[in-house]
């Protein structure tokens, strides 16, 4: 398996990322740093984390080139129109202290999605970001961007995990040319207690989290997975020495109850 892929006009995102999900400023910057330690090269966060700042402190701190990192951030949906996602676009790149980001998203389909797809595609072609796309876009959002849109969207980022495998959306994605790339991954922690996730993980010498990982990226999936010590954070990105048969793929496959850990895209409230 590839530990990177291509997206967009020629664009290599690292298949496995660090998330930053409800880590705040003051906790943020030591944990980045373990993280790019241990071997990540890919952070994600978002406008809504509140943690772009100590994100920033940790890149001015880390061991990487610029260039060898990937960083990605989101729109979020107070910032979403077209003046407002470029003004938000400058907040968080001086939160960061960088001089362009990787990736940026919109972080939730929005009544002012395409005036901020606008806006990110402008950035996108003065070569400001290296590639943009979309999170937690169903199928009637992304059909809806896409009446309007010049620059189809990079990659679509989706909850995904064994009790909520999104397939039809894969599917559509892949119809469309459209990466997939899963938030919650390891369910919450809800993998650690399910039966035939231990038994798989037992039988390959592995952890569960591994198990999870490694199913997410056999079926396709661009993934980024939070962890707070060096020991877990290891251990999720530690997934290329093994392979799950086709039998346990399908198992794994057939967990899925529609399960969210997070919000619904088709009832955000905005």
């Amino acid at each position: 398996m590839e530990k990177t892929r291509i997206i967009g006009n020629n664009v290599s995102i690292p298949v496995i990322g660090y998330g930053t999900f409800k880590i705040d400023n003051a906790t943020v910057e030591n944990l980045v740093l373990s993280a790019l330690d241990v071997g990540y090269t890919h952070l994600d966060t978002a406008t809504a984390y509140g943690n772009e700042l100590g994100i920033g402190y940790a890149l001015d701190r880390m061991h990487l080139k610029r260039e060898d990192l990937f960083l990605t951030t989101k729109i979020a949906n107070d910032d979403q129109g077209y003046k407002e996602t470029l003004r938000a676009f400058e907040r968080s790149m001086a939160s960061l202290n960088v001089e362009y980001l990787d990736l940026v998203l919109i972080h939730w389909p929005n009544p002012k999605s395409a005036e901020t797809w606008r806006a990110l595609e402008e950035l996108y072609e003065a070569g400001k970001i290296r590639a943009i796309g979309v999170s937690n876009f169903h199928k009637q959002h992304l059909d809806k961007l896409l009446e309007t849109a010049k620059i189809k969207p990079m990659i679509n980022q989706l909850e995904h995990h064994p009790f909520n495998t999104q397939k039809e959306m894969a599917d559509y994605c892949e119809h469309l040319g459209i990466p997939v790339q899963a938030w919650s991954p390891l369910a919450k922690g809800e993998i650690f207690k399910n039966d035939l996730l231990k038994e798989i993980a037992k039988k390959h010498g592995v952890g569960i989290s591994q198990v999870v990982m490694r199913w997410q990226i056999q079926s396709g999936w661009l993934v980024v997975v939070k962890a707070s010590t060096p020991e877990r954070m290891r251990e999720n990105l530690n997934v290329y020495d093994f392979e799950l048969s086709v039998e346990e793929m399908d198992a794994i496959d057939a967990l899925d109850t529609g399960l969210r850990t997070g919000s619904n895209p088709d009832d955000f409230e905005f």
